[in-house]
Formats: C-alpha cells, structure tokens, sequence
C-alpha cells in the first residue's frame, strides 16, 4: 500500500504521515512548505517538494499511489485570490491529475472543514444534512473545492471530511492563546457565550486513516470533532489550570474584533506577510457556535475521540514548552 500525503509536513499532514509509517504504509509527502520536513526525516519516506498548481511531474507522482490524503491547503492569506488558488483551485487541478494518471486510486480523501458549511445557526450542531453557509472566504473556497470533488464521485472513490477547530503539537496559533492566559488574561470574543467544538490533532490523524480504510466511508462526507463543544470559558481554565495561573475574563466588543483584525491585514498587506488575524478571521471568532455533530463518523467507522480537553492542551503546552516558546 502506497499513500501520497498533501502538506504532509504541515500541522495536520505530519501526524497523518507519521501515524501510515507506523502502520507500515510507504507514504509520498508532497508539500509547498517543509514546515515540519526535519521531524520526518528519521523515517523512510519520500519528500517531495512542490506547489499543487504548477507543472510537476504528475505522472511519476501519481502512478503507482493507492491512496491519496490531500490535507493541503491555504489558512492564512493576503487576499480572497490567494483562498481560492490555495484551496479550489489546487483541488481541482490535483482530482484532474488523478483521474488521468491514478490507475491504482483507491480513495482520495480530502480534508474539508467545518467553516464550508458554517456555523450553527440555531442550537442544532451542525451535520452532513446541514446546507452550506460559509461566513469566509477561507470557508467558501473549501466549500468549492467540496463541490468540485463530488464531480468525480462517479470515476473516483471520495471521502470529504471536515474537522472542527484543530489543536495539538506543531499547531502555532493557539500559542498566543495560551501566552495571553499565562499573562492572567483570557481573552473573550463578545459578550454573548460561544461555544467551540475542537479536535486534538491525533485523534484527527486517526479519524483520517480509518476513513481512508473504511468501504463504509466510500463516497461519503463526515464531520470529525469532539463529543461536546466547549464554551470558550471552559477553554480558558482549562489551559489556566494547566499554567497554574489565575486568569481575569476581557471580552472584547465585535466592532474592536473587526477593527483590530482590519489593522492587522492592513499591515499584513503592507509588509506582503500572512496574518492569522484579518476580516475573515474576524467573521468566524464572531459567530456564536461552531458546533458539529459526528454522529455519522461514529457509526460508519467507529470514530472515537480519545484524548480530553485537559490531556490534549497539557501536550500542546509540553511541545510549546520543549520548542522554547513558553
């Protein structure tokens, strides 16, 4: 069994990656950012370097691969293009790719999110019956690359998956997160109480592959996320008791969460670098709950989230610390 992993040096790609070594699976990494290539590097894999919209040799690349783990794609950006380049357009360009030179295809999967179909919108989480209302651009764009994958339903066997918030080791921006309440402030978006449904990386990672190996799965779309959804209070001492700091709650007013996300994308633009803050990200931290049921996970591959809340930040905290950063 071979398996080629998109962005499987990134956050999410380098747990899959490591998690189809250790099944014994021979697994091809291709990835326009080597973010993390040197913890990789000690297992016998194929790293390739290379952008999913330019001219590769995608015949080599793709011949001889059983499953495909397309996890790339574009989070953060400059403009709404960059969005739609990143995640649309590389989408479609790569299931174009595989339905000429992928004869021993036996699943792709494509790793969505949460924000192609948007928020919930009344106290019902979310599910795969749900209609599709993105509030981004970064939600639309994955939401059209969803669209287009189920074109090739009839030649291809698809699973689309999309994941609530991820956290876990490797991930960088729930770092600021943390180093507020180590400073004794939690930070809160708002005065009305939002809820968070988040999935601890690994668990993630392991919601992917069994997919991938499930014929249940084939042709399908799932949610993957955690069994309850979290006030964003809950988050916060969470990670308090964790530092053993004591915390104050700030909530911030939507119009000073639009105002500080525009400033930022203002200087993002001016010094041409990709923010984590920008109007997008201002229009998902203020919906109310992104919350998801993952009901149908569960019962067609037995999807079991297993790491809790406190587990899953107490090894992300330990990967910050070992890094340096805190």
């Amino acid at each position: 069994m071979k398996a080629l992993v998109t962005g499987g040096s990134g956050f999410i790609g380098s747990h899959v990656v490591e998690k189809l070594y250790n099944k014994g699976i021979q697994v091809k990494c291709l990835s326009k950012d080597l973010l993390f290539a040197d913890e990789l590097k000690s297992l016998n894999i194929e790293i390739l370097s290379g952008d999913l919209n330019s001219n590769l040799e995608w015949e080599s690349i793709l011949s001889d691969v059983n499953i495909i783990y397309h996890i790339a794609g574009v989070t953060r950006a400059k403009s709404n293009k960059e969005y739609y380049e990143g995640n649309f357009i590389a989408t479609k360009s790569l299931i174009e790719k595989c339905s000429l030179h992928c004869a021993a295809l036996k699943r792709f999967v494509y790793l969505s999110s949460l924000t192609a179909v948007g928020p919930s919108l009344d106290d019902k989480p979310v599910d795969e019956s749900s209609v599709y209302h993105p509030v981004s651009e970064y939600g639309k764009s994955k939401m059209l690359a969803e669209l287009e994958l189920l074109k090739f339903r009839d030649k291809i066997p698809i699973t689309i998956l999309r994941p609530s918030a991820v956290y876990g080791p490797r991930e960088r921006d729930m770092y600021m997160y943390m180093k507020s309440i180590k400073r004794g402030v939690q930070m809160l978006i708002g005065f009305n109480k939002k809820y968070l449904n988040l999935i601890y990386v690994s668990d993630l990672a392991n919601g992917i592959i069994d997919s991938s190996l499930s014929d249940t799965a084939e042709d399908q779309i799932y949610f993957l996320g955690s069994e309850v959804s979290y006030p964003n209070e809950i988050i916060g001492e969470t990670i308090a008791a964790i530092l053993k700091k004591k915390s104050i709650n700030l909530h911030i007013p939507h119009c000073m969460v639009y105002l500080i996300c525009g400033v930022e994308e203002i200087i993002g633009k001016v010094f041409n670098k990709n923010v984590f803050l920008n109007i997008q990200k201002a229009r998902e931290i203020t919906q109310s709950k992104w919350t998801c049921s993952i009901e149908k996970a569960k019962s067609d591959f037995n999807f079991s989230p297993g790491i809790s809340l406190y587990d899953g930040f107490l090894n992300t905290f330990n990967w910050y610390k070992r890094m340096g950063w805190m």
